[in-house]
């Protein structure tokens, strides 16, 4: 997020337990302490850009990046050193494509696990 109200927001309504401001002093900072106690092995990207790069080279070794959509229209700038020594990975998820190749059996059992999650 990028405004303290977005953030509030998504705590007091939807009941979000981590939800960092990127505009804040103590972001990366913040971000660093949660990969470390996390260890996330999966980032999903929505917005394009440097950004995402930036966040993905916080995560541990062997990670891999998701892309699923593009709001800004620019393009996703990793550092090369990071994919390389890092072992991280990249890959792309279309829901409409998968949405053509999966049974309609498989769709609506992931459709259910979803919805299930979350409540």
């Amino acid at each position: 997020m990028r405004k303290d109200d977005q953030v509030k927001d998504l705590k007091e309504n939807y009941n979000a337990k981590i939800v960092l401001n990127s505009e804040t002093p103590e972001f990366w900072n913040d971000l660093q302490a949660l990969v470390a106690e996390l260890k996330p092995k999966v980032m999903y990207e929505y917005i394009g850009g440097e950004f995402p790069g930036k966040v993905f080279a916080t995560l541990p070794e062997e990670s891999q990046l998701v892309v699923v959509g593009n709001l800004t229209g620019g393009n996703v700038v990793i550092n090369q050193r990071d994919l390389l020594f890092k072992d991280l990975s990249v890959t792309a998820f279309y829901l409409t494509r998968w949405l053509k190749r999966v049974s309609r059996e498989v769709r609506d059992s992931s459709f259910k696990q979803i919805a299930d999650d979350l409540q």
